[in-house]
C-alpha cells in the first residue's frame, strides 16, 4: 500500500453501501476520482458499522456547521449588531446507539425555537489522554424586552431533561440573574448539558455564574459556582494563581505539567493584557459541590485577538499536557482566525491538569 497523506480533497473519498448494508469508506491517490479512476484500487478502504457511521456523520456535521462569526471583544456581549444565521439541524430520531449525536440535535433544535437573539460560541478541552471538541455554549439576555418569559425558561428546561430536584434551586436564582446560558459537551454514549445563571449581585461571597452540569436520564449532575476574582496585572495574575494551586498541593510541590500550563498561560495573559488594561479581564475561580474540581476562567476577549495569535503558546501548552502537537494543531484548523475568547484550566473532576479554549462568540438571531 503506498504512502497516503490525511490531507485529501472530496474528489479523493468514495462512499458506497456493500451488499450487507455496511457503510464502504475508500481513499484514492491524488488524482482526481473520474469514472474511469473509480475503476482504480483504493489506497485505504474502511468498513464501518452503524456505530462507526454515526460518529463520521456527527464529526461532518460538525465540520459542515461552523457558523461564519464576527468578531465581537467580550464574551457573550449582545451590543454587536452583525448577527449570523442560527444553526439549523434537523431533530433526529432517537437511536440506543446515538444517544450523543440524538442529544446534540435536541440542543441546537432548542436554539433555533428560542426567537429570539443569543450569543454562541464553541470550545475544545484539552486532556492529558483526550481532545473534547463540539463543545458549545449560547447565551440569551434577559433583559431584552424580548426576553424570554419564566414559562418559555421552564419549557425550556424541560426540553433539556433538566431535573427537577435542581429546579427550585435554579427558578429561586432567576430573578437576580440577567443572562441565562445553555451548554453542550459531547460524552461517550451521552452528553452533558449545562446550564448557567449569570448575575452581578454580588452577595458575600460575590458569584458571577451558578451552573448546573447533567447527563439527561441519569442521576449525574454537577452544580458549579464561578466566582471572580481581581488583578492588575500579568505578575499579579500569575502570583494569585501559583499561591492557589501551591496551597492545594500542600506540602507537595506542583505538578510540572501544571506549572509548565501556567507558565504558557501567563505568556498568553501578558501578550493580551499589553494590547489593553488588566482591569478589562476577568478571572473566575471554580468550584463544585459534587467533585474536587479547582479551576480558574480567564476571559481574553477584550484583548481583540485572534486564536492564531497565541498559537505558539497554545502549543506549548498541548505539550505541557503530554499531546502530541500536530493532533491539536489540526484541532485547531477551523478557529485560528476566529476571535480568542477565554481559557479555563486547572483540575477537572477527575483531578488531573486540563485547559479549555474557548472562541469565536457571534450574535446570532
Amino acid at each position: 500500500m503506498s504512502t497516503f497523506l490525511p490531507f485529501v480533497q472530496p474528489s479523493q473519498i468514495r462512499l458506497s453501501r456493500t451488499s450487507e448494508g455496511d457503510l464502504l469508506l475508500e481513499l484514492f491517490e491524488a488524482t482526481e476520482l473520474t469514472a474511469d479512476a473509480a475503476q482504480k484500487s483504493s489506497s485505504h478502504s474502511f468498513l464501518l458499522d452503524a456505530n462507526a457511521r454515526i460518529h463520521l456523520m456527527a464529526s461532518l456535521k460538525e465540520a459542515l456547521l461552523q457558523p461564519v462569526l464576527p468578531s465581537v471583544p467580550r464574551r457573550l456581549s449582545l451590543s454587536q449588531s452583525h448577527p449570523v444565521s442560527a444553526p439549523i439541524v434537523a431533530p433526529q430520531p432517537p437511536m440506543a446507539s446515538s444517544a450523543t449525536v440524538d442529544l446534540e440535535a435536541r440542543y441546537l433544535n432548542a436554539l433555533r425555537q428560542l426567537n429570539c437573539p443569543f450569543e454562541f460560541e464553541r470550545s475544545i478541552q484539552f486532556q492529558s489522554d483526550q481532545i473534547k471538541a463540539g463543545r458549545m455554549l449560547a447565551g440569551h439576555d434577559l433583559r431584552l424586552p424580548s426576553s424570554l418569559t419564566q414559562p418559555e425558561i421552564l419549557a425550556l428546561l424541560h426540553e433539556l431533561y433538566f431535573p427537577e430536584n435542581h429546579l427550585e434551586a435554579l427558578m429561586a436564582q432567576l430573578p437576580t440573574s440577567h443572562h441565562l446560558h445553555l451548554g453542550f459537551e459531547p460524552q461517550s454514549e451521552t452528553a452533558l448539558f449545562k446550564i448557567y445563571l449569570e448575575s452581578d449581585v454580588e452577595p458575600d461571597p460575590p458569584v458571577r455564574y451558578r451552573a448546573w452540569k447533567y447527563a439527561p436520564f441519569s442521576e449525574q449532575c454537577f452544580t458549579s459556582i464561578y466566582t471572580p476574582l481581581r488583578f492588575s496585572s500579568p505578575s499579579q495574575l500569575s502570583q494569585l494563581l501559583l499561591t492557589h494551586f501551591s496551597l492545594l498541593a500542600g506540602p507537595v510541590a506542583i505538578e510540572p505539567s501544571l506549572r509548565a500550563l501556567l507558565q504558557s498561560l501567563f505568556s498568553i495573559a501578558e501578550h493580551c493584557m499589553y494590547r489593553t488594561r488588566a482591569e478589562d479581564f476577568e478571572l473566575l475561580h471554580v468550584t463544585e459541590d459534587q467533585s474536587d474540581r479547582q479551576s480558574f476562567d480567564l476571559n481574553l476577549y477584550s484583548s481583540r485577538l485572534n486564536v492564531e495569535a497565541v498559537l505558539e503558546q497554545l502549543l506549548l501548552m498541548f505539550s505541557s499536557l503530554g499531546l502530541d502537537q500536530q493532533r491539536c494543531l489540526l484541532s485547531l484548523q477551523q478557529c485560528l482566525a476566529l476571535p480568542l475568547g477565554h481559557i479555563s484550566f486547572g483540575y477537572h473532576r477527575k483531578q488531573e491538569p486540563f485547559f479549555t479554549l474557548y472562541y469565536g462568540a457571534a450574535s446570532v438571531v
